[in-house]
């Protein structure tokens, strides 16, 4: 079975038409696998950055776990990938990605046998990021002045480009088992209407994702007409979603940017259905492997989701969440019903989000009981110190209670 991983970077889930039914779609190509295959309505992601959301999705670990929580740092080598895991299945490997924070540059190869990104200029954009002052930077001259008069991109590989080595990859290696692992960036880069010459930011944003499904649908079609679309299991998820009130993400914890699309589809094999329990992103890569029947790893946060796809089984209660800290030390427990944040380790929140979707309520003060629950829990899972005076007798008792300390 071929394995077909898509990764949209920034797509929210209500963009996608399948899961909020509209009739007038901006996705019509990826609602047709989503309507004849599994949409999982409660994934969420565990961070609202690329890399170390790509780090989790590819190891099946938090960011606590692997240790990266920022753009810029390299994939770590002692973590297993998707990609190693498959090897030892004989699949061959690719990655065809847009996004230079992804890239061979910062061993985002890892594991695999053929990678294409944007090298050729990832080392420029990289010592162009390290010169001039915060406000004239080199590396903003060379994203911004010479994209404009359409001489060339440093930092990121449009969405055509991206399907023709897609495209020429398959002619080359389509009767290989194989996996094949796409990042398309385009709603990412373009959201301030690059390409669109747009001042309404929501409008570039849904301009740039009936761009990417028409990419999407390209694919599609290519893989039916090489005969092995029978035999390719599609994964098309998102890293994270995007705040469109202020066109652009990682200052917050929010619905729109942590619960993000995932379908599963694959004709004969995947139900046609819609997964109402949680799950999240670091449980694609065991899962992956699950359907395929091979060995689970045992040292990984994530797990695999299989039976909650085929038998409706909840085996996921909780997920953690983290901001990008260089805006800010956000962290958060998602549950179906409750979204805890805890902001600098001592501001609580608590909403209810399957009646406040938008978390215009905080009710911590009126569940405290809740909420220290939550908090003890967060604090283990990201290793935080509690402070003096935290630990009143009540807190200790709760401690003890629950197991976490002492």
């Amino acid at each position: 079975m071929n394995i077909i991983l898509i990764v949209v970077d920034a797509l929210r889930k209500d963009r996608v038409g399948a899961y909020i039914n509209s009739k007038n779609s901006l996705t019509p190509n990826i609602d047709e696998l989503a309507k004849n295959g599994t949409m999982l309505m409660q994934h969420t992601t565990v961070l609202n950055g690329s890399a170390p959301v790509i780090v989790s999705l590819f190891t099946g670990c938090y960011p606590s776990t692997h240790g990266i929580h920022e753009n810029g740092y390299k994939f770590p080598n002692n973590f297993k990938t998707i990609t190693e895991h498959l090897n030892e299945y004989n699949y061959t490997t690719c990655g065809v990605v847009s996004s230079g924070i992804i890239s061979s540059l910062y061993n985002f190869n890892k594991g695999f046998k053929y990678f294409y990104d944007n090298s050729k200029y990832d080392k420029l954009t990289l010592w162009a990021k390290k010169q001039g002052t915060i406000r004239y930077k080199i590396r903003k001259f060379l994203r911004n002045a010479l994209f404009k008069f359409g001489l060339f991109n440093t930092f990121v590989v449009t969405y055509d480009k991206t399907n023709k080595r897609i495209l020429n990859w398959l002619d080359n290696n389509y009767k290989e088992k194989f996996f094949l692992y796409i990042q398309y960036f385009d709603i990412h880069e373009d959201t301030y209407g690059e390409r669109n010459k747009s001042k309404d930011k929501v409008k570039n944003y849904d301009e740039n994702i009936k761009i990417i499904d028409s990419a999407i649908g390209e694919l599609i079609n290519k893989v039916k007409k090489l005969n092995i679309f029978n035999d390719t299991i599609f994964i098309i998820t998102a890293d994270h979603g995007e705040d469109l009130e202020e066109a652009q993400h990682g200052r917050k914890i929010s619905e729109d940017e942590f619960s993000v699309p995932c379908i599963f589809h694959k004709p004969e094999l995947i139900p046609i259905k819609k997964v109402d329990n949680l799950t999240r992103a670091i449980d694609i890569l065991p899962t992956i492997l699950d359907i395929n029947g091979f060995t689970l790893p045992n040292n990984i946060d994530g797990v695999s989701i299989k039976k909650s796809i085929f038998e409706n089984v909840n085996l996921v209660d909780e997920v953690f969440l983290e901001s990008y800290p260089l805006f800010g030390d956000i962290k958060g427990i998602r549950t179906k019903e409750w979204l805890y944040l805890l902001r600098n380790g001592n501001e609580e929140e608590l909403y209810n989000i399957m009646k406040d979707h938008k978390l215009k309520s905080n009710i911590a003060k009126e569940n405290k009981d809740l909420c220290l629950k939550f908090k003890i829990k967060l604090k283990k899972h990201f290793s935080i110190k509690y402070e003096p005076g935290e630990r009143d007798e009540y807190t200790k008792q709760m401690l003890a209670k629950l197991g976490y300390v002492k």
